[in-house]
Protein backbone atom coordinates (compact mmCIF):
# COMPACT_ATOMS: atom_id res chain seq x y z
CA UNK A 1 0.00 0.00 0.00
CA UNK A 2 1.29 3.39 -1.00
CA UNK A 3 1.09 6.26 1.34
CA UNK A 4 -0.32 9.50 -0.04
CA UNK A 5 0.69 12.77 0.99
CA UNK A 6 -2.25 14.75 2.89
CA UNK A 7 -5.07 16.50 1.19
CA UNK A 8 -4.10 14.06 -2.34
CA UNK A 9 -7.47 11.79 -2.73
CA UNK A 10 -7.01 7.96 -3.37
CA UNK A 11 -6.50 6.49 -7.35
CA UNK A 12 -8.92 3.81 -6.34
CA UNK A 13 -11.47 5.85 -4.05
CA UNK A 14 -14.37 8.36 -4.96
CA UNK A 15 -12.92 11.57 -6.52
CA UNK A 16 -14.53 15.15 -5.91
CA UNK A 17 -16.30 16.41 -8.29
CA UNK A 18 -15.29 19.83 -10.45
CA UNK A 19 -18.97 20.71 -10.97
CA UNK A 20 -19.83 21.56 -7.37
CA UNK A 21 -16.85 23.60 -7.09
CA UNK A 22 -17.74 25.48 -10.94
CA UNK A 23 -21.59 25.81 -9.49
CA UNK A 24 -20.62 27.30 -6.09
CA UNK A 25 -18.37 30.05 -7.78
CA UNK A 26 -21.17 30.63 -10.49
CA UNK A 27 -23.90 30.69 -7.36
CA UNK A 28 -21.57 33.03 -5.21
CA UNK A 29 -21.44 35.60 -8.59
CA UNK A 30 -25.12 34.95 -9.61
CA UNK A 31 -26.05 36.04 -5.72
CA UNK A 32 -23.55 39.23 -5.96
CA UNK A 33 -24.67 40.35 -9.11
CA UNK A 34 -28.85 39.99 -8.74
CA UNK A 35 -27.85 42.16 -5.18
CA UNK A 36 -26.15 44.84 -6.36
CA UNK A 37 -29.09 45.21 -9.26
CA UNK A 38 -31.63 44.44 -6.48
CA UNK A 39 -30.27 47.29 -4.50
CA UNK A 40 -29.76 50.12 -7.30
CA UNK A 41 -32.98 49.64 -8.24
CA UNK A 42 -34.79 50.84 -4.79
CA UNK A 43 -32.84 53.79 -5.75
CA UNK A 44 -34.31 54.77 -8.95
CA UNK A 45 -37.16 57.62 -9.64
CA UNK A 46 -39.17 56.25 -12.09
CA UNK A 47 -41.86 53.78 -10.41
CA UNK A 48 -42.17 52.09 -13.65
CA UNK A 49 -38.92 50.48 -14.05
CA UNK A 50 -39.42 47.00 -12.74
CA UNK A 51 -37.58 44.77 -15.14
CA UNK A 52 -34.08 45.09 -13.54
CA UNK A 53 -35.64 43.99 -9.66
CA UNK A 54 -36.64 41.13 -11.72
CA UNK A 55 -33.83 40.47 -12.92
CA UNK A 56 -32.20 41.30 -9.26
CA UNK A 57 -34.13 38.92 -7.58
CA UNK A 58 -34.25 36.36 -10.55
CA UNK A 59 -30.00 36.06 -9.89
CA UNK A 60 -30.27 35.92 -6.23
CA UNK A 61 -33.20 32.68 -7.02
CA UNK A 62 -30.22 31.00 -9.23
CA UNK A 63 -27.56 31.54 -7.01
CA UNK A 64 -29.52 30.17 -3.87
CA UNK A 65 -30.78 27.50 -5.76
CA UNK A 66 -27.35 26.72 -7.45
CA UNK A 67 -26.01 26.91 -3.58
CA UNK A 68 -28.38 24.15 -2.61
CA UNK A 69 -27.27 22.18 -5.99
CA UNK A 70 -23.85 22.42 -4.40
CA UNK A 71 -24.40 21.19 -1.36
CA UNK A 72 -26.49 18.19 -2.33
CA UNK A 73 -23.26 17.14 -4.41
CA UNK A 74 -20.79 17.91 -1.97
CA UNK A 75 -22.76 15.53 0.94
CA UNK A 76 -22.75 13.05 -1.35
CA UNK A 77 -19.36 13.13 -2.24
CA UNK A 78 -18.52 13.05 1.39
CA UNK A 79 -20.97 10.41 1.91
CA UNK A 80 -19.20 8.15 -0.65
CA UNK A 81 -15.92 9.10 0.61
CA UNK A 82 -16.48 8.22 4.40
CA UNK A 83 -18.14 4.76 3.47
CA UNK A 84 -15.10 3.95 1.07
CA UNK A 85 -12.69 5.37 4.32
CA UNK A 86 -14.90 2.86 6.94
CA UNK A 87 -14.53 0.21 4.36
CA UNK A 88 -10.73 0.54 4.36
CA UNK A 89 -10.27 0.72 8.54
CA UNK A 90 -12.42 -2.54 8.47
CA UNK A 91 -10.43 -4.03 5.63
CA UNK A 92 -7.05 -3.16 7.66
CA UNK A 93 -9.04 -4.56 10.84
CA UNK A 94 -8.87 -8.10 9.12
CA UNK A 95 -5.70 -7.84 8.04
CA UNK A 96 -3.26 -10.37 9.74
CA UNK A 97 -0.71 -7.46 10.90
CA UNK A 98 -3.73 -5.23 12.16
CA UNK A 99 -2.45 -4.07 15.48
CA UNK A 100 -6.56 -5.77 16.73
CA UNK A 101 -5.17 -9.24 15.87
CA UNK A 102 -1.26 -8.71 17.55
CA UNK A 103 -3.52 -7.77 21.05
CA UNK A 104 -5.87 -10.45 20.69
CA UNK A 105 -3.05 -13.16 20.29
CA UNK A 106 -0.85 -11.08 23.22
CA UNK A 107 -3.22 -11.43 25.56
CA UNK A 108 -4.32 -15.23 24.56
CA UNK A 109 -0.90 -15.63 25.30
CA UNK A 110 -0.70 -13.85 28.33
CA UNK A 111 -3.93 -15.55 29.53
CA UNK A 112 -2.05 -18.86 29.22
CA UNK A 113 1.15 -17.47 31.00
CA UNK A 114 -0.73 -16.82 33.91
CA UNK A 115 -2.73 -20.17 34.14
CA UNK A 116 0.61 -21.51 33.60
CA UNK A 117 1.99 -19.89 36.46
CA UNK A 118 -0.81 -20.36 39.02
CA UNK A 119 -1.01 -24.42 38.27
CA UNK A 120 3.03 -24.30 38.75
CA UNK A 121 2.62 -22.82 42.33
Amino acid sequence: MTSKPPGEWPSVGPQPSKLAVVLFYISVAATILGSIISIRTLFYKDPDFHQPLGIGCGLIGIGIILIAITNCIHNRERRNIMNYLNGKIEEMGLDENSRGKRNLRLAAHLKNQEENQNLEA
